[in-house]
């Protein structure tokens, strides 16, 4: 029996998610994770806001606490999600999305915000 070697998984090197927003097409689906959450300062049921520079192809969000801000329900225990047709519409127009024909897209959020508080938005191309 002293033979005998037990393995059993470590915990301890969990790796850190990055910092991501994605984009299912159907339903227009917008969803992030907890780190983006936290990033924002923003929680369950508190609302983001995004902005466009259509001519440098540039998206932007950030913490919204208005009454027409995107609200955050969530979709698991690690996701926060909305729905919002006009908003796919905003991310088509700018990115070209749907002529790209996927399923879902992924933008990388900046971990520094601009000077007007907003972190950038980069589109993660597929290969």
């Amino acid at each position: 029996m002293s033979e005998i070697e037990v393995i059993r998984r470590d915990r301890s090197h969990k790796t850190e998610k990055p910092l991501t927003m994605r984009i299912e097409v159907m339903g227009s689906r917008f969803g992030f994770n907890k780190r983006v959450a936290n990033l924002l300062n923003v929680e369950l049921g508190g609302g983001v806001m995004f902005a466009f520079n259509k001519k440098n192809k540039t998206a932007f969000i950030c913490k919204d606490n208005e009454i027409d801000a995107f609200k955050l329900r969530r979709k698991n225990k690690t996701m926060f999600s909305f729905s919002s047709n006009d908003l796919f519409d905003h991310f088509d127009e700018v990115f070209q999305l749907l002529e790209k024909v996927e399923v879902s897209y992924c933008f990388n959020v900046s971990a520094n915000p601009n000077d007007k508080g907003m972190h950038q938005l980069l589109l993660i191309e597929k290969k």
